[in-house]
């Protein structure tokens, strides 16, 4: 490397794994993790989720990658607080002045496009996003809930936060919601790191278009809607 494009060694947010490992290694979770993954090669560039520290992506599956775990994170908060059903109705894929919206309604999706020509890629990570969970329903269990968002760095994120406060609600129990979640505000911070950290990548040997995705300005919005049964006094 030439020594003008050595700054990222020093930057505090990145982290440089010798390879191959050292006999003694690995000795970390994080690492281990990224063993398990089949993750630890030779030029690979690595993102920490933005949701758990010992978990880590390869560049270039990022953006998708956090979003499908972001997801399955709201799923699982629905869980915790009682829910029902969990439908995805719509996905809406931005990208500059251009934007793709996919109605699911647990279907197959259907785009209902802003711009003249499909993206294929786009309906294919359309159709990841397209769930349709069924819980057996119960008491919100409120203590567990906002634990969980805690611990998955979500605190921050107002829709899910606002969700459990509903739901904390004993007088006028909440019985169905719409919301409609962003899937990329955190793991664009995350991906902003890289692009600050200006990486060298014909010093690393790495394709142009890898680092590319650092930069990318794509961003999903799921649209999804929330069931809860009726409390028993309701029913009786």
């Amino acid at each position: 490397l030439e020594p003008e494009s050595r700054g990222f060694l020093y930057d505090p947010q990145s982290y440089v794994i010798q390879y191959p490992l050292a006999a003694d290694e690995p000795d970390s979770q994080a690492l281990q993790n990224i063993i398990d993954a089949d993750l630890l090669r030779p030029g690979s560039v690595l993102l920490q989720s933005p949701y758990d520290r010992n978990v880590y992506v390869d560049l270039s599956q990022a953006s998708d990658q956090f979003a499908i775990e972001k997801l399955r994170h709201f799923s699982r908060l629905c869980q915790y607080l009682g829910a029902r059903d969990v439908t995805v109705e719509q996905v809406a894929v931005s990208k500059d002045s251009s934007s793709e919206v996919y109605t699911l309604n647990g279907k197959a999706p259907v785009a209902k496009l802003d711009v003249k020509v499909e993206n294929k890629e786009n309906s294919s990570l359309a159709r990841k996003f397209s769930i349709n969970t069924s819980f057996r329903g119960g008491k919100p269990n409120i203590e567990t809930a906002e634990k969980y968002l805690r611990a998955k760095q979500l605190w921050g994120d107002v829709v899910m936060r606002s969700l459990v406060e509903q739901c904390a609600d004993e007088h006028n129990p909440i019985l169905e919601q719409k919301v409609t979640i962003s899937l990329s505000s955190e793991s664009k911070r995350t991906l902003g790191v890289v692009a600050k950290l200006n990486l060298p990548a014909k010093g690393l040997g790495l394709a142009a278009n890898y680092l590319a995705s650092a930069e990318s300005s794509e961003e999903y919005h799921l649209t999804l809607t929330v069931k809860f049964d009726a409390p028993e006094t309701d029913r009786l």
